[in-house]
């Protein structure tokens, strides 16, 4: 197993609000959290760091190991906790007020992925063939894309690409979208803040993955690319391997 997270604020941003790590529990069962602050200066890194800080703290300390029907059920049990304990604090504070994060995680069983995910934050696994997304983004401009109310040409050049249509803190409820993903044929795995993807084609992502001698690697290189295609915002990643050829961190 190999594990590369790497957070850089990029050319623009003042300040990072975004937030990853992974945490392992006693039964040898790794979480992967990724989170992209919403909100503005200083509020955006707070729920970004309390969302990722929470579920691994719950996580750790959770006294059973997860399968897909116990770990589907607590994950979204705690992702609805952690939800109103960030509205709570946005509304308590004047200073954290409208704050809010996106959310991507997974959850590494025996056989299985389980992802869940809020918001734009993405989740894509590398196979043979191509980088496949996992998720689906919770934006306006994907609703319009859905739809066939604009092409995807228009979808990429949207100047409201980045508005997202659910995030954790914003409101007392949060629905939480997950799926199951089979480890046969995913090679590594991919999380990461829109600050990479909006940057840099899928096609050059995967070209990266591919070509890197090992995982750490190729999260150096993929925020390079990122800053190098203008920086434009955060940029977070988490790149999970479980054995192959590669070597890792």
């Amino acid at each position: 197993m190999e594990i590369a997270v790497i957070s850089d604020i990029g050319q623009i941003r003042r300040q990072n609000e975004d937030y990853a790590d992974i945490f392992e529990n006693s039964f040898n069962q790794h979480l992967l959290v990724l989170c992209d602050g919403l909100g503005g200066y200083q509020s955006g890194n707070v729920a970004s760091q309390m969302v990722t800080h929470a579920l691994g703290e719950k996580f750790v300390n959770y006294p059973h190991a997860l399968d897909y029907q116990s770990g589907a059920q607590w994950l979204k049990k705690t992702i609805l906790e952690v939800n109103q304990a960030v509205y709570d604090k946005a509304q308590s504070q004047e200073e954290y007020h409208g704050m809010g994060t996106t959310l991507a995680a997974v959850l590494v069983l025996a056989d299985h992925y389980l992802i869940v995910h809020v918001g734009d934050s993405r989740v894509y696994g590398l196979t043979p063939k191509e980088l496949k997304p996992l998720t689906e983004d919770h934006s306006l401009v994907n609703e319009l894309l859905k739809s066939g109310q604009i092409t995807q040409e228009e979808a990429d050049n949207h100047p409201n690409k980045n508005m997202i249509t659910r995030s954790i803190g914003n409101t007392q409820a949060v629905e939480v979208d997950e799926c199951l993903v089979d480890k046969d044929h995913i090679e590594q795995v991919l999380i990461c803040s829109d600050g990479l993807f909006s940057m840099v084609a899928v096609s050059k992502i995967r070209d990266i993955l591919e070509k890197s001698e090992d995982v750490t690697q190729a999260a150096e290189h993929l925020v390079a690319a990122a800053n190098d295609a203008g920086g434009k915002d955060n940029i977070t990643i988490i790149i999970y391997q479980e054995g192959g050829d590669k070597g890792g961190n």
